[in-house]
């Protein structure tokens, strides 16, 4: 059925208001007219493919048969400082004596979830060194990272201290460590530290040296990263069925799935526990209900893994979700990074790390329907004046002739309101049957629908009086919802709606 199409109809029934003779009434106020006549005013065949036209959503397959597709290849992503972070560092403090050329020191880099890093490849960030001199002139030091180089070349920076305290800041882009000490250890750090200018102290003399890395981001990393959780950034997004928007709740697709892809160059296993809640036109908000799923990522560094994640009936909420007819879907929850501890297999990340998870929305419409809702609001009325003398009209009496090849029952409520929005009449329409189904759910012909309804008395006055119509139709099934049809792109049908309208005034 296509719904904008009665609204059309009923919005005729409208427009024949202006069709009413406009006659002078105190001319001939001794005459009556009480005459009763009809106006034909929709004859018209309706296509599913009439629908669909403009719904880029709706696919066809080789047997007709309809489904919706949504895809989305970026729908979660996360990038190389979701997976390999370096908190804010500790100073590494130390006495140079000026008495002897030159200092080693050692100490750890700062992680966060027990994270072990062997190969850090610094993509940006900062080397402070603060020295507080007591002397009574000038030192100058010399500080070399012994197991860090930038392009092959040992990184040394010289640091010129005047008396007092200063501090000395240097770039360490692009900075390659070594940080497992010859295959040994992980997160170590060490330091030369040579004595180019004394500043003519005397034995026993010294300077306090801090040494701070600053803000660093990672360019590359291979260890283990820790087990900690990344936040899925939270976000929404459009279904975009514009034959559906309007629906409330109540419809049961047969075989509905989502898929979820998820490509990454990352070597890190990562659990994501994704939610998702769909959200209709009523604010009823029904939950997917997903499970976890695991990424292993690629085991070699440049390579891709591609996982696939088919959640169907069996594994989620996805029925139920779907019946209660999203228009708006929204997304959040978390990654558990290395859910297992850690395995003995190192993690890696490189600069151009990356994790896309997107979304393929699958629904076949093979489905049943259970009091499935669709509302609309008409407004903007016009009874070409006719509001202001309603009691002329004795009976306004609707025609239906429909001949439905769908295999859904119609029922309709005409909900009237007036100025004020407050409800002040309505009128139900039984307004057509299914078409019979084959065991295969295919309608298997027309199923012809006449009736009529109605208004007398104050019910017309109200409907002349409304100035928002609000429509409800409720749609079934065949079987009054209990059986599972397939809808088809050659399915139609045939409307023909008239009024017939009983005047009684003065001439």
């Amino acid at each position: 059925m296509k719904p904008s199409y009665l609204t059309t109809s009923l919005l005729s029934l409208v427009l024949l208001a202006g069709c009413v003779p406009d006659v002078d009434v105190d001319k001939f106020s001794d005459l009556n007219y009480g005459g009763e006549w009809g106006v034909p005013l929709v004859n018209a065949s309706i296509s599913l493919s009439d629908v669909l036209a403009e719904d880029t959503l709706f696919t066809i397959d080789p047997d007709g048969g309809l489904r919706i597709i949504y895809e989305s290849d970026s729908l979660i992503g996360f990038s190389i400082d979701d997976f390999a972070s370096i908190p804010s560092q500790d100073p590494i403090e130390t006495t140079v004596p000026l008495d002897i050329p030159s200092l080693s020191i050692s100490s750890s880099l700062g992680t966060i979830a027990g994270a072990k890093f062997k190969q850090l490849k610094i993509r940006d960030g900062n080397l402070s060194f603060t020295v507080e001199n007591t002397l009574s002139d000038t030192v100058e030091l010399q500080v070399v990272i012994n197991n860090g180089d930038i392009s092959g070349t040992t990184f040394a920076v010289n640091v010129v201290a005047p008396v007092g305290t200063s501090t000395t800041n240097v770039s360490v882009a692009g900075l390659d460590i070594d940080l497992s000490n010859n295959g040994t250890t992980e997160n170590y750090l060490s330091f030369d530290i040579n004595v180019l200018n004394n500043g003519g102290s005397q034995p026993g003399e010294s300077v306090n040296l801090s040494i701070t890395y600053q803000e660093l981001l990672v360019g590359r990393a291979v260890g283990y990263f820790g087990q900690r959780s990344v936040n899925i950034p939270s976000g929404s997004f459009q279904l975009g069925v514009e034959a559906f928007e309007n629906f409330l709740n109540g419809l049961y697709l047969a075989d509905p799935t989502v898929e979820l892809i998820v490509t990454t160059n990352v070597g890190l296993p990562l659990q994501l526990d994704v939610d998702m809640d769909g959200i209709n036109t009523a604010n009823n908000v029904e939950a997917l209900g997903l499970n976890p799923i695991m990424i292993n990522g690629p085991q070699n560094v440049g390579d891709f893994d591609t996982t696939s994640i088919v959640i169907d009936k069996n594994s989620s909420n996805i029925v139920d979700f779907i019946a209660n007819v999203p228009n708006t879907i929204l997304y959040s929850g978390q990654g558990i990074m290395n859910p297992q501890g850690e395995t003995g297999t190192d993690n890696f990340v490189t600069a151009d790390g990356e994790m896309q998870v997107g979304l393929r929305l699958d629904l076949p419409l093979s489905l049943r329907t259970q009091d499935l809702i669709f509302q609309q609001d008409l407004t903007d009325l016009n009874f070409g004046g006719l509001s202001e003398d309603a009691d002329i009209v004795e009976k306004l009496t609707l025609v239906f002739r429909i001949e439905n090849e769908f295999p859904f029952d119609a029922d309709l409520k005409l909900d009237f309101y007036d100025q004020n929005d407050v409800l002040t009449d309505s009128v139900m329409l039984d307004l057509f049957d299914a078409a019979d189904v084959d065991i295969d759910g295919r309608s298997t012909g027309y199923k012809v629908t006449l009736e009529e309804e109605v208004l007398t008395g104050n019910k017309i006055q109200r409907l002349l009086e409304s100035s928002r119509l609000r429509m409800t139709v409720t749609l079934n099934t065949t079987d009054n919802g209990n059986t599972t049809v397939t809808i088809y792109e050659d399915y139609d049908i045939k409307v023909r709606l008239g009024v017939k309208a009983k005047l009684d005034y003065d001439l």
